[in-house]
């Protein structure tokens, strides 16, 4: 698999990502668990994106990460905004995922302006980050985002985050609007070397019907040749290191296979994409 340097933090992660929320699911069995693990270890996958929001996927993993530590990396998020909070999650989840370190901490989905404002001003979040970096707790400092592309943008103006997780998705690039365009912020990462995380890649819309057929908040592709043409265009944008898996064991394969084959996208698959996209609702911004 294909690996790509991760901005200024220099480490070259494989162009997948294992998104540990698809084998966090406290329903799924440990065969289920551990054969996805090692299907994307083997196939090269070295990024592990864990969150103690994502169910058990923080004890899912710990004896992977115990097992392959010297040789993966590890992105810890938290949602705390407040230091006390944010310190404390960190120490759980150091506890729970049986690492001394995390190569990555992000603050986790910051959406709003009282988000950030919180997490970097007096007594946030971002004062624990820094104060766990200097103890070696962390390595390095990042974002995530998912419904306000102009709050990541803020956030990149006023503190120097070392990455960024975002949407990177080819409906969400042919409908934009103030809020969902993606494009200003992987411009601002490209330009600050940051390393650039993409998610919600193969999301197709919001659920329209019940019982939904996977486990993500949103309607996923699963056609393979859909899954990999929205790889080819996701990991052809600008600065994009990587695409962290889908929230569902069962779509890891698809894109590990996409992953394998990836070129950079062609005016054919450019185009049946854009045709697609314009019969289809983007997932953001959320339909009022």
């Amino acid at each position: 698999m294909q690996k790509r340097r991760f901005g200024r933090i220099g480490y070259w992660t494989s162009i997948v990502a294992l998104g540990s929320l698809a084998v966090g699911w406290r329903s799924l069995s440990p065969g289920e668990i551990d054969s996805t693990v090692r299907l994307a270890l083997d196939h090269g996958v070295n990024y592990f994106d864990v969150a103690p929001s994502y169910e058990d996927a923080e004890v899912h993993l710990s004896h992977w990460i115990r097992e392959y530590r010297d040789s993966i990396f590890v992105a810890e998020k938290t949602m705390a905004r407040e230091g006390k909070g944010a310190w404390e999650e960190l120490q759980s989840s150091l506890k729970r995922t049986g690492a001394e370190y995390f190569d990555l901490y992000q603050l986790h989905a910051v959406n709003t302006m009282e988000d950030l404002n919180k997490a970097l001003g007096p007594g946030g979040a971002v004062e624990a980050f820094e104060e766990a970096k200097k103890q070696g707790l962390i390595k390095h400092i990042g974002i995530t985002g998912h419904a306000d592309m102009t709050v990541l943008a803020e956030a990149i103006r006023r503190y120097p985050f070392e990455s960024v997780l975002l949407p990177v998705n080819f409906i969400m690039y042919h409908k934009p609007t103030s809020k969902s365009d993606f494009r200003p912020v992987l411009n601002m990462a490209l330009e600050k070397d940051m390393g650039v995380i993409a998610i919600k890649v193969i999301a197709k819309q919001r659920w329209t019907k019940e019982p939904h057929s996977y486990r993500p908040w949103y309607e996923p592709f699963d056609d393979p040749e859909v899954i990999r043409m929205a790889f080819d265009f996701s990991l052809s944008q600008p600065g994009v290191s990587a695409y962290a898996t889908a929230s569902d064991h069962r779509l890891v394969p698809s894109i590990i296979e996409a992953a394998e084959s990836y070129e950079p996208i062609s005016a054919e698959e450019w185009m049946t994409l854009r045709q697609m996209a314009e019969r289809i609702q983007p997932i953001f911004p959320e339909p009022t």
